[in-house]
């Protein structure tokens, strides 16, 4: 077995990791460094023309890479087309999956930014481009990362490869990071360019993903229960499988199934915010489709989604006449 390039980073908690802000201030739970200070990760999906750039402390007291621990073949300063897998710590204690790199260069040795570049004093360990990155949402952080002797323990890096040289991935209790790694080939949803590209259209639309997070989940939760109410009525049996899909529903009646994708929006809902991923879904698996709208819905009194109205699209194919694009992702020589 080929062992991947890969290389799994503990970072403190951030629900955006776009510089400070003050809904999100600092990485939390990233260890002693970020109690005293705001930790090096807080730019790590924040662009910087046109790439990412990632920051995680390396073990030891150099802080150095052992690059051969991904790749037995490396040499020189850096390891091209690498997976760096960011892993951080909920507020349970639970170590998750909060996002990965795909392709990334990793340096042996951190770099720290320009005077110029509007992060002096921080640095950087690994750059990738933001098509090829994914920085999941609060609520869809649920992969596992154990602790201890077989998982990420101590140190805030896991190689591939440990210090006799074997690969972890065919070694007895390392069996969560092949899932792990499996889970991240599956994944359909939104990259880092489409979600940012996302969250700004969302801003201009009104459609309610912008803003705090907890609104935000709110409405996709309000959204969510009232779809289910309304496939119930009709006969069907819903289950949620957003998570890792590029639907939200699969409803079962008799023998028949159907996808559905569910928005919810305080806006009319005369357009919503659709992923490429949803798009080539609905596509393929149509006419077994159907997109379920919330629209209209109100901030109560207590800061709760109240209300909205439901419009249904059925069978949802959408055609190319229907969809603008928000925004490109240019790969040079494509």
């Amino acid at each position: 077995m080929l062992t991947p390039r890969v290389i799994f980073a503990r970072v403190g908690w951030m629900e955006r990791y776009q510089g400070p802000s003050q809904s999100d201030p600092r990485p939390k739970r990233g260890g002693s460094y970020n109690e005293a200070n705001v930790g090096h990760e807080v730019y790590n999906f924040q662009p910087l023309d046109g790439k990412l750039y990632g920051y995680f402390q390396s073990p030891g007291e150099d802080g150095q890479l052992s690059l051969s621990r991904v790749d037995p073949a490396a040499h020189g300063e850096s390891l091209t087309d690498v997976r760096v897998v960011w892993v951080a710590t909920r507020d349970d204690g639970g170590q998750v999956v909060v996002g990965w790199y795909n392709h990334a260069t990793l340096l042996a040795e951190s770099r720290e930014y320009s005077p110029d570049s509007g992060r002096a004093g921080f640095a950087y360990k690994c750059v990738a481009d933001p098509a090829d990155t994914v920085l999941l949402p609060p609520s869809e952080r649920v992969w596992e990362v154990p602790r201890g002797r077989n998982g990420l323990g101590q140190a805030n890096v896991l190689y591939p490869i440990d210090g006799n040289g074997m690969s972890r991935l065919e070694t007895a209790g390392y069996e969560w990071m092949g899932r792990v790694l499996d889970q991240i080939e599956s994944f359909t949803g939104l990259t880092a360019s489409e979600a940012l590209a996302e969250t700004v259209d969302a801003a201009a639309r009104g459609q309610g993903f912008a803003g705090d997070s907890a609104w935000r989940i709110a409405l996709e939760n309000h959204a969510m229960d009232a779809a289910i109410r309304h496939m119930s009525e009709k006969g069907y049996t819903p289950k949620d499988e957003h998570l890792g899909h590029s639907y939200d529903l699969r409803c079962v009646r008799a023998q028949e199934t159907l996808f559905v994708e569910v928005k919810g929006t305080t806006t009319t809902g005369d357009s919503v915010l659709v992923s490429s991923g949803e798009v080539g879904f609905a596509r393929r698996t149509a006419p077994a489709t159907m997109l379920f709208i919330l629209h209209s819905v109100k901030r109560g009194s207590d800061g709760k989604p109240d209300g909205g109205e439901a419009v249904v699209v059925q069978p949802w194919n959408p055609s190319d006449e229907s969809l603008s694009p928000v925004s490109y992702s240019y790969r040079r020589g494509k």
